[in-house]
């Protein structure tokens, strides 16, 4: 089963695309398809990643193959002379499935590393759980976590300007919430004690952490951490809403008033 995404790429242009749009979520700059004048002409790469955060700007240059077969030694052979003729540091061949004992012994001492495209989301599943799925989570959360935390002058001055009914439908909010929205700040924290974890590689085993932590509130069903972003910004969307309309309108982001309302009016 896939772990970050909910499916395994159907093609290999959406291998290509499921490949890129992690290594780009993680911080890379991205481009699929790019052609590159070689030596012997011109040369189409699938994929192409720099991580323009290191010195040397290294280079990634990935082969996506969705292939129902292995991948034998002779795709393998192909690429080192693209990796070469590129400048690529590191080599990546992401295969649908897996790769043929002989192209798995040819690349151990070289800068060409072999994933299946499962391998390669367990690979980079921590990284991209804490440069994205939390950096999305936390933006999302930001007005919500602003209504239920214990300090907030700006807020507090808003809630007094309210009538009696509102001041008490919102201390009822902030009791049902509060937890909720403090959590989603560092659920790794919430879930595990600590704020850098080990993301499970199941990831029912985070949701249904999660869903056990705050039921009533959340009842989350995604088989996949992209799912589970998508729920999870929803959720706190709906909840952020709540406190917006007690004042009519977001009252940390003024602009968003007429989103709210128009969200308000379609409920």
């Amino acid at each position: 089963m896939p772990i970050i995404d909910s499916s395994l790429p159907g093609s290999w242009q959406d291998l290509q695309i499921y490949v890129a749009n992690i290594l780009s979520e993680i911080g890379l700059s991205v481009t699929v398809g790019q052609t590159v004048s070689t030596a012997r002409g011109e040369i189409e790469l699938d994929v192409m990643a720099i991580d323009e955060t290191s010195l040397e700007k290294i280079r990634y240059i990935i082969e996506c193959k969705n292939w129902e077969a292995n991948i034998p030694q002779s795709v393998i052979h192909s690429f080192t002379t693209v990796m070469h003729e590129t400048g690529g540091n590191i080599g990546f061949i992401i295969a649908r499935n897996g790769f043929q004992s002989g192209a798995i012994e040819f690349v151990k001492y070289t800068n060409i590393k072999l994933y299946s495209y499962i391998e390669f989301e367990t690979r980079y599943l921590n990284v991209w759980f804490q440069k994205y799925f939390l950096v999305q989570l936390g933006a999302s959360n930001d007005s919500l976590l602003q209504y239920v935390e214990d300090i907030g002058s700006r807020r507090d001055r808003r809630v007094a300007s309210l009538g009696i009914a509102e001041r008490e439908m919102f201390k009822i909010l902030v009791l049902q919430y509060k937890s909720f929205g403090m959590s989603m700040c560092m659920p790794g924290s919430m879930l595990y004690g600590k704020s850098q974890m080990n993301v499970p590689v199941n990831c029912s085993v985070f949701r249904n952490k999660i869903n056990s932590k705050f039921p009533g509130i959340i009842n989350l069903q995604s088989d996949s951490y992209r799912g589970i972003l998508t729920e999870l910004i929803n959720v706190i969307e709906n909840i952020t809403l709540k406190f917006n309309c007690l004042f009519g309108r977001n009252i940390f982001y003024p602009e968003l008033t007429d989103y709210i309302l128009a969200k308000e009016k379609d409920a």
